[in-house]
């Protein structure tokens, strides 16, 4: 009778509309981790757009209760779909109703979800990623106008939902400084390793003869500071034989030894990339929480962080450190980090634990709060 009781509790339908692939790893890591208790029952609602979707990325327990919402292609009516995603709504209202499911978790930031949040009566739970909007180079007016209207649905879920979550240590205090009477739970970031990842037999074709690179990999954007390793590394450039690999989507950056990949990286060809890197670098001018570090540690690398609190509150103890911003000092950081390699062989088992994070999400969801 217990268990009937906690499942009936705790059911729950996850829903992710953003489909970034950072967002997509981090919506089916939190799945698949969760749905190994028995005390949570687990439906989902996952958008996808073209190559970004959830291919082999889920376990079977997680795909069987899965629907996926295929967002438009066409630019005028996909810029519509963010402000009024009809087809979601109408998901979301069938799949409750016919498992009589009460309480939904926005796990991705779900931006162009504020206004039904507003409409229906659910217990809504919300996960929180940026609570302060990272710096970003936007090309023209429309896309300004788009972030903008993006932060500020970001901020009105945050406001309107009461049972908020967040895997940063810094955003939980903040959280807590201003919504005192809401329920607010800190989590580990879950550990984005999947099979695709651990298993993966695909080679990056184009680093078919490079070997021993330093590597920054993930979405390129400004905040994320790559201008700054590439000028740290264009300083010693004369005195190491290491290329500098830029592995990621996004702002492009070219020069001497300097090799851009501008694509999705699939998650096949993760093992390829990270084993023959000698080091890995995330030299951001800012972060809320990330994902990234637990496929470093996971293939027993050496990394190199900038000191912002999420990077050190998850950084193990021989991970190497330098000042955010300062080129000279990730410069200085990046010699001795290849001169004098430190053993990661722990690091992966010391920060990630997937017992810790689903109880802390058991918890969570039984202190809800209502409005």
């Amino acid at each position: 009778m217990g268990n009937e009781k906690n499942l009936k509790q705790n059911k729950i339908l996850f829903v992710s509309s953003d489909h970034s692939l950072g967002m997509i790893h981090f919506a089916a890591s939190i799945l698949n981790k969760l749905a190994e208790s028995e005390e949570i029952d687990i439906y989902a609602l996952l958008t996808t757009k073209g190559e970004y979707n959830y291919n082999d990325k889920l376990s079977k327990k997680v795909q069987q209760k899965t629907t996926f919402i295929e967002c438009p292609q066409n630019k005028i009516i996909n810029i519509i779909y963010k402000i009024i995603p009809f087809d979601i709504i109408w998901a979301i209202k069938d799949i409750t109703k016919k498992h009589n499911i009460k309480k939904i978790h926005f796990i991705t930031g779900d931006f162009r979800m504020w206004s039904f949040i507003g409409l229906f009566n659910y217990d809504y739970y919300y996960t929180v990623h940026d609570l302060t909007p990272h710096e970003r180079i936007t090309p023209n007016f429309l896309h300004r106008m788009l972030h903008k209207y993006m932060n500020w649905a970001y901020h009105f879920n945050t406001q309107h939902i009461q049972n908020l979550i967040t895997c940063s240590q810094d955003q939980y205090k903040q959280l807590k400084n201003l919504y005192d009477k809401k329920n607010i739970k800190y989590v580990n970031f879950p550990s984005l390793i999947n099979d695709k990842i651990s298993k993966g037999r695909n080679k990056v074709p184009e680093l078919s003869n490079i070997k021993n690179y330093i590597l920054f990999f993930g979405g390129v954007d400004y905040y994320k500071g790559v201008d700054i390793l590439v000028n740290a590394y264009q300083q010693i450039q004369q005195e190491i034989t290491n290329p500098l690999v830029i592995a990621g989507k996004g702002l492009q950056f070219k020069g001497d030894n300097i090799l851009d990949i501008n694509r999705v990286i699939d998650d096949n060809e993760l093992r390829d990339l990270f084993t023959k890197a000698s080091i890995v670098v995330y030299p951001y001018r800012s972060i809320t929480m990330s994902g990234v570090l637990s496929i470093a540690y996971y293939f027993k690398k050496n990394v190199i962080v900038s000191d912002l609190g999420f990077f050190l509150q998850n950084k193990s103890q021989h991970t190497f450190v330098f000042r955010s911003e300062d080129v000279k000092d990730l410069a200085k950081t990046l010699k001795q980090a290849l001169e004098k390699p430190s053993d990661m062989w722990n690091a992966y088992d010391e920060i990630y634990s997937n017992k810790k994070m689903i109880t802390d999400y058991l918890i969570f969801y039984n202190q809800s709060k209502n409005e």
